[in-house]
């Protein structure tokens, strides 16, 4: 697709310029982005220093409690690029699904994060929550523009495809990828959390038998703990 530029015409047939119809949209879906990207990176450094025993136990016992020690060192001298991509998929799920036992009780870590004094905003704090109520599902790139975004279909039923406007994550993925995504709406577009569970064509058919007849948390912690194995068992 050719670059709009401020004075064509909108691509969305309205008749008015680019700089008077979707150019400020999609200027503020990009700022709504980046300050989403960087909402989960700032609670985890919250939690670090507010938490960090509490970090550590979680990572330690419920992350990498299907780990071995040798699958473990394998994962610290991986590829910078898929650590990167690990450490992004551990920080969302304890964000989004992850509690801490404070005083005896267990506490969402998302609960602690919006009690946080991080100045959170409305709008980021309305992120936050619906990022954690998404839940983490298995898609299929069903069409891919690399550098610009992608089309995504629930897999293995199929159905209306969404598009994700992401370029890091579309340089990533081929058509035909399937892959574990959380996906929240903003701004009337839709979003990924960051967090990508790469899953190779021929593991699909396995992790779609342990997925059979899970739902919600038992869904997703059976997705990211079949994704981790798979990365602990081939670095």
């Amino acid at each position: 697709m050719s670059k709009v530029h401020r004075n064509d015409p909108c691509p969305c047939g309205s008749g008015k310029k680019y700089k008077r119809c979707c150019l400020p949209v999609e200027q503020e879906r990009a700022r709504s982005r980046a300050d989403a990207r960087t909402l989960v990176r700032r609670a985890v450094e919250w939690l670090g220093q507010r938490h960090g025993e509490a970090v550590t136990r979680w990572v330690e016992e419920v992350w990498f409690a299907d780990v071995s020690d040798e699958e473990r060192r394998g994962l610290a001298t991986a590829d910078p690029a898929l650590r990167a991509v690990h450490d992004s998929n551990v920080l969302e799920y304890m964000v989004t699904e992850g509690a801490f036992e404070v005083d005896g009780e267990s506490v969402p870590v998302l609960q602690m994060v919006l009690d946080s004094d991080l100045a959170l905003n409305d709008a980021q704090r309305d992120w936050l929550s619906r990022l954690a109520a998404a839940p983490l599902r298995l898609y299929r790139v069903a069409r891919l523009e690399a550098g610009q975004g992608f089309w995504l279909a629930p897999h293995p039923e199929g159905g209306d495809e969404v598009r994700i406007e992401d370029r890091w994550t579309s340089r990533m993925l081929d058509e035909g990828d399937v892959v574990g995504l959380r996906l929240a709406e903003n701004l009337g577009a839709w979003e990924t959390s960051g967090a990508v569970y790469y899953i190779p064509s021929e593991y699909v058919d396995a992790l779609l038998a342990e997925l059979e007849g899970k739902q919600g948390a038992d869904y997703s912690r059976t997705l990211a703990r079949y994704w981790l194995g798979l990365v602990a068992a081939h670095v």
